[in-house]
Parts: C-alpha cells; sequence; structure tokens
C-alpha cells in the first residue's frame, strides 16, 4: 500500500507538497504511465517488445505470438532488473530509501487484507489490463495505441488501488524491493495472481476473438522489422494461417480457408469468393 510517513519520519517532497494521499497517487501514477509509454516505443523497447512485466511475455505467448523459449529469460531478466534497480536506487540516493515511507517502494495490502482477497483483486486487474492490449494488438489501427493504453491502465492501477491492493500489477516490480527490504510475507501473491490473470485473460480474450488474432508481441504495434501492421497482417477469415501455439504445436486460425461463412464479428472482411478458396472478399 502506499502511504505517507510514519511518526517521526521527515516527509518526502511530495508528500510535503500535496498532502492528499489519493492526489499523490494520481501524480505518482500519471509519471509511472508515461514512463512506461516511453520505454515501450523507445529504440531498445521496440526491439525487445517492451513487455517489462513477465505476465505479459507470458501473455503473450498463450497467443501465440511469442516463443514458449523465451519467456524464462525474459522473467528472469525483468526480475533481476526490478533488483538492480532498487539497489541503483540505494546507492544514487542512499539509505533514506530503505526507511519508512519509502521502504524501497515495497508495497503492502491495507491493513486487515488477506492473502486471498490481495490474490484476487490484483489477478483481476493484471487480467483486465492483458485481456484489452491483447484486444487493441488484434487490429493494425489500434496497436499503435497501445503504449499509451498501457500507462493508462497501470497509472489508473496505481492511482485506484494504491491505498487497498497496492496496485503493483507487475511482478517483477515487487520482486527486488520486497527482497531488498525484507518484506516477503505477501511477494508471493504479488508474483502468482498476476501470472494467473494474465492466463485467464488471454484464454478469455481467445475464446470470445475467435476469428481475431493477436498480431504481434511487441507492444509498440509493430511488425518484426519494426515496419508498421497493416490489415493484411490480420488473420481472419478464408485464411488458414499456420501459427505456433503456447505449447509449441502448430495451430490454424478458427475461420477455415475458403469458407462460405459468415464475416467475423467485429470485422469488415466477407465471406471468399466462389471458387477461389483461400481468399479473402474486402469492400
Amino acid at each position: 500500500m502506499w502511504s505517507r510517513s510514519c511518526a517521526g519520519s521527515p516527509d518526502p517532497p511530495l508528500s510535503a507538497a500535496v498532502p492528499q494521499i489519493h492526489l499523490q497517487l494520481l501524480i505518482i501514477g500519471g509519471g509511472v504511465g508515461l514512463l512506461l509509454a516511453a520505454l515501450i516505443i523507445s529504440p531498445p523497447g521496440r526491439i525487445s517488445g517492451g513487455h517489462i512485466n513477465p505476465a505479459i511475455s507470458l501473455a503473450m505467448w498463450r497467443f501465440g505470438v511469442f516463443p514458449g523459449a523465451a519467456v524464462t529469460p525474459y522473467a528472469v531478466a525483468q526480475l533481476v532488473g526490478s533488483l538492480l534497480g532498487v539497489l541503483a536506487a540505494r546507492a544514487l540516493w542512499g539509505p533514506v530509501t530503505g526507511r519508512p515511507p519509502v521502504t524501497h517502494a515495497a508495497l503492502q495490502p491495507a491493513t486487515g487484507w488477506t492473502a486471498a482477497e490481495l490474490f484476487v483483486v490484483e489477478a483481476v486487474s493484471m487480467g483486465v489490463i492483458v485481456y484489452l492490449v491483447g484486444f487493441f494488438l488484434q487490429s493494425p489501427r489500434l496497436a499503435p495505441l497501445v503504449p499509451w493504453l498501457v500507462g493508462l491502465l497501470i497509472g489508473g492501477a496505481i492511482a485506484g488501488l494504491g491505498t487497498t491492493s497496492g496496485g503493483s500489477d507487475n511482478p517483477a516490480s515487487q520482486f527486488g524491493p520486497a527482497v531488498v527490504s525484507g518484506r516477503l510475507g505477501f511477494l508471493w501473491v504479488y508474483l502468482v495472481a498476476h501470472m494467473a490473470g494474465a492466463v485467464l485473460a488471454a484464454l478469455v480474450l481467445q475464446q470470445v476473438r475467435t476469428c481475431r488474432e493477436v498480431l504481434t508481441h511487441r507492444l509498440c504495434g509493430t511488425r518484426a522489422d519494426r515496419s508498421a501492421l497493416t490489415a493484411e497482417d490480420t488473420p481472419t477469415l478464408g485464411r488458414s494461417r499456420v501459427r505456433t501455439g503456447p505449447a509449441g504445436s502448430e495451430r490454424t486460425s478458427p475461420c477455415p480457408a475458403g469458407a462460405a461463412a459468415p464475416a467475423c464479428p467485429g470485422t469488415d472482411e466477407g465471406p471468399a469468393p466462389a471458387g477461389v478458396p483461400g481468399q479473402v472478399r474486402k469492400p
């Protein structure tokens, strides 16, 4: 939980200037959101995909656009980055980063919250983020907006859940602070709940949007060569594009090639023209 300083501890500059905790969280959330968007669209973010979050990497694997063999290296790098970030902050600003109310940015749920309550709230919050990110990445038109969507959702979680569950929405963001500060009691919840919420959200999106597929794992919304996605990248009715499934097996688009069926919900493509299998009629 984000909170103000304890008795006897000096107020940080933000607390001194803005005494209202919810306004503080709104400012912090806005800053974090802008930082995340900037990291995603930065050159390194475009190359790696800008996941910054093990739950996002796991979800992209479940969507079938990210190799399963890369999930563990990505997650390890994200966790190590969290730890190094905390150590760098302590080296830069000194012992004050380990004292209340900072305590190395380690989050705790509000007083009286149980692990089960925390698990549900954080899993649902992460699930909403993954579902919306996946939904946007199914559309060449919406995909470029994902960096700002991620920033808005994470910033909103900090502002809305900061005084209750903590609004973490990233297993890595809590790993380093919890390890360095020694606040390990709820760490397992923050680690597991987000991963569970991501997997569940990916499953729900795949069931609901059966004729759409996520186009890329890159949160900047580009192809592998960093060029913009177009409508031609969309696997829709009449195409049987083979893709690598989460377990490494091959799967095809749920809309069979050449099938004389109505257009998929949410698309502008119609059925394949008669006698021309494997093609899509576009207005």
